[in-house]
Order: structure tokens, then C-alpha cells, then sequence
């Protein structure tokens, strides 16, 4: 099965509203210079295919947003916000393995709305 990984881009003008609108959102926050943000992007695929049908995936490229990089202190490449509903709910930072992270995604999806 092919499957193409495709996150949605956010910049500052846009990110309160597209992550407002889902049940659950997972924002990568990604620089290309960073060998981290490169080494996990199998693991991004991973998550990506298992929650297709649950969690909106988005993408900040830390380059291009630095005001966004800022309001969430984000200072480690790659970091992944999980918002509920708008509200910031988990934060990982740097690399971890697929199922650490898929527990934290779990977690969320358990929690009542």
C-alpha cells in the first residue's frame, strides 16, 4: 500500500483556526538543517497512517515561522505539539520511539472531549 505522508502547512495567520477546527491535531515542528527533524520523518510516517481517520497532522517549518517558534518556546528540533480542540494538551520533544508516541496519541483519544 502506498501511502503519501502529507501534513498540512501552518503559519502564524492560520494556526489557531485549522488547529481550533479538529478533535485532536498533531503539529510537527520541523527544521531542515536539523538531522533530528530528518530521523524521524519515518516515524511521522508511521503515526500518520495509523491515525489517518483520528488526528489532523500539521507541519511548522521553524524556518519560515519563527513568531510561532517562539510563542510556544520551542527550542529543540523535531517537536510535536498534540492540541485537543485548540488546546495544547502534550508536548515532545526530540526523538522518540513510535510507540512512546503513539501511547501520548492514545492517551488523548481516551480523554473525553
Amino acid at each position: 500500500m502506498s501511502f503519501e505522508l502529507n501534513f498540512i502547512s501552518l503559519t502564524k495567520k492560520d494556526f489557531k483556526e485549522k488547529i481550533s477546527r479538529h478533535r485532536l491535531a498533531l503539529v510537527e515542528f520541523k527544521a531542515e538543517w536539523s538531522g533530528g527533524s530528518h530521523i524521524v520523518e519515518p516515524v511521522m510516517k508511521k503515526l500518520a497512517i495509523a491515525y489517518r481517520k483520528q488526528l489532523c497532522f500539521f507541519r511548522v517549518d521553524a524556518e519560515r515561522n519563527r513568531d510561532i517558534i517562539e510563542d510556544f518556546g520551542i527550542d529543540r528540533y523535531p517537536t510535536l505539539l498534540l492540541f485537543s480542540q485548540g488546546t495544547l494538551v502534550d508536548r515532545i520533544s526530540g526523538i522518540h520511539p513510535v510507540q512512546e508516541i503513539k501511547n501520548r496519541i492514545d492517551h488523548q483519544l481516551h480523554q473525553k472531549p
